[in-house]
This record gives structure tokens, sequence and C-alpha cells, in this order.
């Protein structure tokens, strides 16, 4: 099981066009991977860095679906924007706050 669990890690930043580190393409990146690299992503863009303020979830999804087909899996692009779409703000403040953050006021 760990081992699976480490090629997910590692494969999480290869990109959906195959122009990753590894150069894993498409369906050879572990669909777990393809999930985590669109969810690093967006939780990414949602955080507060030093260098830039959360960009807010709509920007954030904007972000990641202007990358599809060449950094994201489509599919779980899609699968993201229909999370969002649902229940928009209010299911990634829930999300959030399972993980003990707050929903960034620039939504």
């Amino acid at each position: 099981m760990l081992a699976n669990i480490a090629d997910v890690i590692e494969a999480h930043h290869e990109n959906y066009d195959g122009t990753g580190y590894a150069g894993l393409k498409g369906e050879d990146i572990p669909l777990a991977a393809r999930i985590i690299a669109v969810a690093d992503v967006f939780d990414a863009l949602l955080s507060d860095r030093p260098y830039r303020k959360s960009i807010g979830v709509f920007n954030a999804l904007d972000n990641i679906v202007h990358a599809s087909g060449s950094r994201f899996d489509p599919k779980a692009v899609e699968s993201l924007r229909c999370i969002i779409n649902r229940g928009g703000e209010e299911v990634v403040a829930e999300v959030l706050a399972g993980a003990g953050r707050m929903l960034p006021v620039n939504v």
C-alpha cells in the first residue's frame, strides 16, 4: 500500500500533456495523482502566501480550467467545477473549515 501512495505522491507533479518530471502522460498518470494535482493547486491558490494573497474560489477555478488538458486531467477539472457549481462557496468553506482554515474574503 505504501508503495502505491508513494507513486501517487511522486506522480501528482506530472502534467497531463506529458511535460512533467518523468514525462508520464494522460492515463499513464495514476488517477489519484491526477485528482491530487488539481486539489493541490486549488488549495494553494486559495491559501495566503508570503508573496501573494489568496486569489479566491472562482479565480482559482478559472486558473485550473485554463490549464485543463495541458497541466490537468480534464475529467478531474470538470469534477472540481461540478463540486464548486453545485455548492459554490459553501462547499469550499466547509472543506476549509474541516482543515482548520477560513474561506478567503475575496471569493
